[in-house]
């Protein structure tokens, strides 16, 4: 007796129920790509997250102004030399970031922006700002997303964040205050807050 085997061509595929529609073999390969891309985003947003810290100073004198405008992040500024200005920035997520350090007349202007609407999502994108400035000077201080700390200066200024603390400490003068979400502490000011 002659007996032929036939010869599987695909021995480790073993099909149970029905052949697969077109359809079914679209969506298939449409989930395979969405989870790739997902995977693909999630590793942008940790992997392009480094810091960087930028300093920069400048000699100034008689009346000043500072003025800081940053995307996210908090802001502390503290009294310190009658003639200089240091500041500092922790930038978070470098590649996004677009920083600048300035002086224009008797104002010193800080800015930390987003540099593209990224369709990922923004992960940790943001500017820490710690600056030392002559007592006197007043200030600007703007942030999106963090705290505001001033201590020890004494020409007043107009602070704002929309999500984070602002803290006052042994300053002078008068300050308009504004936060929509966190709190406003003061601790030994001469002058108001509003």
């Amino acid at each position: 007796m002659n007996t032929r085997r036939s010869r599987d061509p695909k021995p480790w595929v073993h099909r149970v129920g029905p052949p697969l529609s077109p359809l079914s073999m679209v969506m298939i390969a449409a989930l395979t790509f969405l989870v790739a891309l997902l995977a693909l985003a999630s590793t942008a947003c940790t992997t392009q997250s480094a810091v960087s810290t930028e300093t920069d100073s400048f000699t100034v004198g008689g009346s000043l102004t500072l003025k800081v405008d940053t995307l996210s992040g908090r802001i502390e500024v503290s009294a310190g030399s009658d003639n200089v200005v240091d500041v500092r920035a922790q930038l978070r997520d470098v590649r996004r970031v677009e920083y600048e350090a300035i002086q224009s007349g008797d104002e010193i202007i800080v800015t930390a922006e987003q540099k593209h609407s990224w369709w990922f999502p923004a992960g940790n994108t943001a500017a820490d700002i710690y600056v030392t400035v002559p007592a006197g000077t007043a200030l600007r201080l703007d942030t999106s997303n963090g705290d505001i700390r001033v201590q020890g200066t004494t020409g007043g200024g107009i602070l704002s964040t929309s999500n984070g603390a602002i803290a006052l400490e042994e300053v002078q003068g008068d300050f308009e205050v504004n936060t929509s979400n966190g709190a406003i502490e003061v601790n030994g000011i001469r002058g108001r807050a509003a």
